[in-house]
């Protein structure tokens, strides 16, 4: 029964020093951060060569019910100016599951772009309930 009490302990222990370590961290992310070198006129074309990174990833299905992840929906749309055949259809404002963001035969990301839409609302909402910054 002590060895149970003292592996709950450490459990415990353990529990406690992640929690003090995450109220720690600033995880949400900065809006309308712009790093590096965005090439707006090329994000917003449809058929873009360059693209920055955003702190959301989208899933896309093509016609053979392949999913696959996106570093952003710049990045599919470069993708599907590339590779027209392959038909792909946006499925989700997520990353797709089982799936590494999708990097073949496209061109390197430029620059860092965040915006609301960009918001994990789920991340953001454990993150106040840990740090007792919830309204009553």
């Amino acid at each position: 029964m002590e060895m149970i009490t003292t592996k709950l302990t450490k459990k415990e222990d353990s529990d406690a020093k992640l929690l003090k370590d995450l109220k720690n961290l600033h995880l949400s992310p900065d809006y309308d951060l712009k790093k590096g070198d965005v090439d707006y006129d090329q994000y917003e074309k449809d058929c873009p060569s360059v693209c920055p990174v955003r702190e959301m990833m989208v899933c896309a299905k093509c016609q053979h019910n392949i999913y696959r992840t996106f570093l952003s929906p710049c990045h599919l749309r470069e993708f599907n100016c590339k590779y027209p055949n392959e038909k792909l259809e946006l499925v989700n404002r997520e990353p797709c599951m089982q799936s590494a963001p999708f990097l073949t035969n496209l061109n390197e990301a430029k620059g860092r772009l965040s915006e609301p839409t960009d918001e994990d609302s789920v991340l953001k909402f454990i993150n106040c309930r840990d740090m007792g910054r919830l309204g009553n």
